[in-house]
């Protein structure tokens, strides 16, 4: 883990909010020439962190992320998050420090434990995903036969959204990155990690002027989202008041308190009540047709949300 002093730093190059790469459900990533043209549109846009998301199989993040990293001149890269069953925790190690050895003070590794799909995936076994965290990230930085590990020089942030997993991460990483989430659990979150951790925010955003017409699909979304099976955010939503029936209707406090949908001014409002609560920094998770159609919305807003 980072020192405090580290942590500070870290907060200074990440503005308060930035953007993930638009994803379109489980599609496979848009060709890289587009990815490139994407980031380059956006960091002159203003912005100034990226986020990438990852799966298992169909890509490789690191790889992703070190070729946009050549293709830029100023954005941070983060993971958002990689899940711990897509490569040994060693590799994941030794692949974190190569980017920050080449790229220093521009990338952020985000783990979590996924979904209960991805282990058989790569050929393991989902249980007890907390403990399986725990050991991958200790894990991390031990030596290989023959080879001594790097040192940890970068950032960890934690998928993390229970309370459980909020303290975990407290305990073994630099904090935690937890997405449909009321600003007032992030109040909380900052609560318990106290001032030397980072707090990520993902915020879902759907853009668009016609508000109303943001807001409903919005609304679809969340319900569509909660009816997934194993989404692991009930039991804090519950703790705050939510009920099962506000996530099977995406009824509109539900959804207005766990979104941001219509103009850029909007968006940039509903990402200030994160930083406001103690977030350190908010990452727009735009929700499009496809991949283009969200970087032009992530364009479009640049100047309302940059200048938050």
């Amino acid at each position: 883990m980072l020192t405090p002093e580290r942590i500070t730093a870290v907060r200074r190059t990440l503005r308060p909010i930035g953007f993930a790469l638009p994803s379109v459900g489980l599609s496979a990533a848009p060709p890289v020439h587009e990815q490139i043209e994407a980031a380059r549109r956006l960091e002159a846009a203003g912005y100034r962190n990226a986020w990438a998301n990852e799966g298992v199989g169909g890509k490789d993040v690191f790889v992703q992320i070190a070729i946009l990293l050549g293709a830029t001149d100023r954005l941070t890269f983060g993971t958002s998050v990689t899940p711990m069953w897509a490569r040994p925790p060693m590799v994941a190690h030794a692949a974190a420090h190569q980017l920050v050895e080449a790229f220093p003070d521009r990338f952020v590794l985000g783990i979590g434990s996924g979904y209960d799909f991805m282990a058989p995936l790569a050929g393991l076994e989902y249980r007890q995903p907390l403990a399986q965290l725990r050991q991958y990230v200790t894990r991390m930085p031990e030596p290989v036969p023959i080879l001594d590990a790097p040192a940890v020089d970068y950032p960890t942030v934690l998928g993390a959204n229970g309370r459980r997993s909020v303290r975990q991460a407290g305990e073994i990483a630099d904090g935690v990155f937890p997405t449909l989430v009321p600003p007032r659990y992030v109040e909380e979150i900052r609560s318990v990690l106290g001032a030397d951790k980072l707090i990520i925010v993902g915020l879902t955003t759907f853009t668009d002027d016609d508000e109303d017409a943001a807001k409903k699909a919005a609304s679809q979304s969340i319900s569509q989202i909660f009816a997934m099976p194993g989404v692991p955010y009930g039991r804090v939503l519950d703790s705050f008041g939510y009920t099962a029936q506000d996530r099977i209707d995406g009824s509109d406090r539900l959804t207005a308190d766990l979104t941001a949908a219509g103009s850029g001014a909007t968006i940039a409002a509903a990402a200030r009540r994160y930083l406001d609560a103690g977030a350190d920094h908010v990452v727009l998770m735009p929700v499009a047709a496809d991949f283009s159609s969200g970087v032009d919305e992530l364009e479009s807003i640049a100047a309302d949300v940059t200048g938050v």
